[in-house]
C-alpha cells in the first residue's frame, strides 16, 4: 500500500505546484501518478514466494528419498 500513498502524495504535490509554483512543474509531477500506480499493480501481480519454498522438493522426490531409507 506504500505505492498508493506515494501516488496520492504525487497527486497532492502536483496540484499544489499547479496552483502555487508553476503549471509546468505541476504537470510534470502529475505524470508520476499513473507511473507509480502501474508500478504498484505490477509489483502486486508478481507471485509472492515464501522463504524456503525455492528449496522444497516436489512430493515425488520426497517420497523416493523416504523409500530409499
Amino acid at each position: 500500500m506504500l505505492w498508493l500513498a506515494a501516488a496520492f502524495a504525487s497527486f497532492v504535490g502536483s496540484v499544489s505546484c499547479w496552483f502555487f509554483i508553476d503549471k509546468q512543474t505541476g504537470l510534470y509531477i502529475g505524470l508520476w501518478v499513473p507511473s507509480i500506480l502501474a508500478l504498484g499493480c505490477m509489483l502486486n501481480s508478481v507471485p509472492k514466494r515464501r522463504l524456503g519454498a525455492a528449496t522444497a522438493m516436489p512430493d515425488s522426490q520426497a517420497e523416493q528419498r523416504r523409500e530409499a531409507r
